[in-house]
């Protein structure tokens, strides 16, 4: 298939020349026409939806061609040969003459005439805007003879002076052609490449991009925007940080890292995904750094580190009243100049009330960095240590399961909290004093926690305020679902008021979730109760596990026996789903298996 290709001559002679030589450059399919550098623009918003592959030009014309297209351009140059003729024709002038030309025509003139021993007087230009005062200075000295590309020479004779263009002959058109023909050739061969590589990257299951640091989004396969609910239009003209505003923070953590090749873990917006973010090492003018998206439970990471603000979008706005604001801090007023640990059971709202200390100090919930402890490993802790280090004042660091840590790594961070700039809640699923008796917490780590506590009370311990919750859920799932539901039948709120909620507020919410979508009128009927019903008869296992943190191990028995119940237990806090059990206890799938079914 031939090449096809617009050249664009500046002068006259360089077309003629063009065209005879079309017969020897079978390969290609040209269209040569006239355009100097005030034209190049024009010619290329008329020529450029032609399905043309390359460009040729010459001098200034190709590079302000080149600053409008994103065609490649060729750049006939100035050959050796052409540079001797010029100097033959001129050596011999009696008048005074002076070359004004770009550094590509100035370097290889001044190169050759101090071989041939001639002085030929020069003054390098770099734009067309600089001409006008290049060719006056040249008229004040008593030049009357201008050598130079065709701007130069056009303006030369519009002054009265007398122009000789610099032209190129046969062989640096030939040249260019060769040029074009190896670029086409490249061109082609890393299509093909970036195609089958395309076609591999969007038959991955993972979503994968590759951003700058400004978040303009350089590639993305196709899993990327779908699984996170993005438009390849939207994102493409923007930065991702617009849509994704808590990835703002991964080049400077990534930059602030250690290890060059440390990866970066967060949530995004829904919490279902993490986003592993790493630098790509390389030369450019950008930083340019990887973003791959797995399903939560599929990610494999000792430490997640989330700054969206997810539980905005799964709980309304409204879930502790002023009073029990109040009573949890025990009538202090907010602070959050030293360390706050909140306590209470998992789905408590620690994370809610966090977000309401936060509005009560006149913060922004986007400060708010949440990190969980997967398991307590050497890796967690070093990237824990590095987050709390680097974080700046501004921030406030949200920490779940602290107890995951080594008693070691516990002792250690004791050190780290009195260099922190940032301020520290940490957020437990038991009170500290049970999780020190029990061995979880060391007793030097625990010394630090108790100075600043504070309880979050289970929801069966302030249901008088239910019906206020019940009532935002509505709302919030009326707007999920279209539905109208505007209240509660008195039967249904009293077997709301009976129940124990042992899951708390995800699972009042995932309550009153099923009951707006399966309700058909204004009011939620008592046949809603055999939702409820059904999840009470399902829902042993998870109450159990919701439990089971109060738990400790009997020790008087053999090794496999307490090794079994271990992992029991954590296969029960992790709501008895295999793969995050295996992960926390560093084993595959099937040894926790094993584990759990060897007599």
């Amino acid at each position: 298939m031939r090449i096809k290709t617009l050249v664009i001559a500046p002068y006259q002679g360089l077309m003629e020349l063009t065209n005879s030589l079309l017969p020897e450059l079978t390969d290609f399919d040209c269209t040569v026409v006239l355009g100097d550098l005030s034209e190049a623009v024009s010619l290329i918003e008329k020529h450029g939806n032609q399905g043309y592959e390359l460009i040729i030009s010459r001098g200034g014309t190709a590079k302000r061609i080149g600053k409008h297209t994103s065609l490649p351009v060729v750049e006939i140059q100035v050959s050796g040969y052409d540079i001797i003729r010029m100097l033959t024709l001129v050596k011999d002038y009696k008048a005074d003459f002076e070359i004004i030309g770009f550094p590509n025509v100035i370097d290889g003139v001044v190169a050759i005439s101090s071989l041939m021993d001639i002085r030929i007087p020069h003054t390098v230009i770099h734009g067309e805007e600089e001409v006008d005062a290049a060719l006056a200075e040249a008229k004040e000295k008593g030049v009357m003879v201008v050598i130079g590309d065709t701007i130069t020479v056009t303006k030369a004779k519009e002054k009265g002076m007398q122009g000789i263009l610099i032209t190129s002959g046969r062989e640096a058109v030939l040249e260019a052609f060769s040029q074009a023909r190896y670029l086409h050739r490249t061109i082609a061969r890393c299509r093909s490449e970036s195609a089958g590589y395309v076609h591999l990257v969007n038959r991955m299951k993972s979503g994968a991009a590759i951003i700058d640091d400004r978040g303009i989004v350089q590639f993305a396969n196709e899993r990327f925007y779908r699984q996170l609910n993005l438009s390849a239009r939207e994102v493409s003209s923007q930065s991702l940080y617009a849509k994704l505003p808590y990835l703002q923070n991964m080049p400077r953590q990534l930059e602030q890292a250690a290890d060059p090749h440390r990866s970066f873990h967060m949530y995004d917006a829904s919490g279902k995904y993490i986003l592993e973010g790493s630098l790509i090492e390389g030369e450019t003018d950008n930083r340019w750094y990887t973003l791959f998206v797995e399903p939560t439970e599929q990610a494999d990471s000792d430490l997640l580190i989330g700054y969206s603000d997810s539980v905005g979008q799964s709980f309304p706005q409204l879930v502790f009243t002023e009073k029990e604001f109040r009573e949890v801090l025990g009538g202090t007023e907010p602070d959050l100049s030293q360390l706050l640990v909140l306590y209470g059971e998992k789905g408590s709202g620690k994370r809610l009330f966090a977000n309401m200390l936060l509005e009560k100090l006149g913060r922004s919930v986007e400060d708010l960095i949440e990190i969980e402890i997967v398991r307590g490993s050497e890796e967690s802790y070093s990237r824990l240590r590095d987050a709390l280090l680097n974080a700046g004042p501004e921030a406030v660091l949200y920490v779940k399961h602290c107890e995951r840590l080594s008693g070691v790594h516990q002792r250690d961070l004791v050190k780290v909290l009195g260099k922190m700039k940032a301020s520290l809640i940490v957020a437990l699923d038991r009170h500290p004093r049970e999780l020190q008796a029990s061995g979880w917490l060391d007793s030097v780590f625990y010394n630090r926690l108790e100075k600043n506590m504070a309880c979050i009370p289970p929801l069966r311990g302030r249901n008088r305020d239910l019906e206020e919750y019940v009532r935002a859920f509505l709302s919030m799932y009326n707007e999920k679902y279209g539905k109208q539901v505007v209240g509660v039948r008195p039967e249904v709120m009293k077997r709301l008021y009976e129940h124990s909620w042992e899951g708390n507020l995800i699972e009042l919410r995932d309550v009153i979730d099923e009951f707006v979508s399966a309700a058909s009128g204004e009011f939620i009927e008592t046949d809603a109760l055999a939702l409820l019903a059904r999840r009470e008869r399902s829902g042993g296992a998870e109450q159990e596990a919701a439990v089971s943190g109060s738990r400790t191990v009997n020790l008087n028995r053999s090794l496999e026996e307490i090794e079994r119940e271990i992992v029991a237990l954590v296969l029960q806090e992790e709501g008895m789903n295999q793969s995050k059990a295996a992960k926390r206890l560093g084993i595959n799938r099937t040894t926790l298996w094993r584990k759990l079914t060897l007599p």
